[in-house]
């Protein structure tokens, strides 16, 4: 309703997060044909492919304009789980990612300490990098889940598009689908939400380490 009331500019937070399959796709559909200018934040990765046409990285503290493609920003994160200091791959020549951007513009961590108040500070970010471990395992474990139980869901939908499922022959196999279909749906639903809640408490951990 919204696209259709053709507003200049679409501003999305999570715009597919207790949508089912097919109202996805509806989505999709209408901010493809949407004139006007779309910002989204989104982890719905079908979404982001067919709808944007540039990304931005939201780092440390700062936007900056993403060169690379989701593949790319995928091996940048799992390269960051191993290495916080390590800046996201695939950069064009003379572009600064948000990542150098930060490094560039704030104070070495540290000038000024003492030893033993360095040595403190380590330890405490070794505590916290090591409790922040298994939520990010946790959230990448969820991602997958996530794309299995979506493509789980793409192939129920394209078995229940049969018409000639919806004969009297075949009341049983479509009672079996749609039965399939329910489940999956309340699974996906149950992992989305949990993982929003590991991804607000790593990005809160992440937050703190920045600090």
């Amino acid at each position: 309703m919204i696209a259709w009331q053709k507003p200049n500019l679409l501003l999305l937070d999570e715009p597919t997060n207790h949508l089912d399959l097919e109202m996805r796709q509806a989505l999709t559909m209408a901010l493809q044909n949407f004139e006007g200018a779309i910002v989204v934040v989104s982890h719905d990765r079908h979404l982001l492919r067919n709808t944007v046409d540039e990304f931005w990285l939201v780092n440390d503290g700062r936007v900056a304009e993403y060169q690379g493609d989701l593949e790319d920003y995928e091996r940048w994160l799992a390269d960051r789980r191993k290495d916080d200091t390590e800046a996201p791959k695939r950069q064009a020549t003379g572009t600064m990612n948000a990542s150098d951007s930060a490094k560039a513009s704030e104070p070495e961590a540290g000038v000024g300490e003492s030893a033993e108040d360095r040595k403190t500070r380590k330890r405490a970010e070794a505590a916290l990098r090591q409790k922040l471990s298994p939520f990010r395992k946790r959230q990448v474990a969820l991602e997958k889940q996530m794309e299995s139980l979506n493509e789980t869901l793409s192939g129920l939908e394209s078995e229940l598009a049969d018409p000639g499922l919806y004969g009297d022959e075949s009341k049983n196999r479509l009672k079996d689908l749609l039965g399939k279909q329910a489940e999956a749906k309340a699974r996906l639903n149950d992992v989305e939400a949990e993982w929003l809640d590991v991804s607000e408490t790593v990005e809160a951990m992440e937050a703190e380490l920045a600090v």
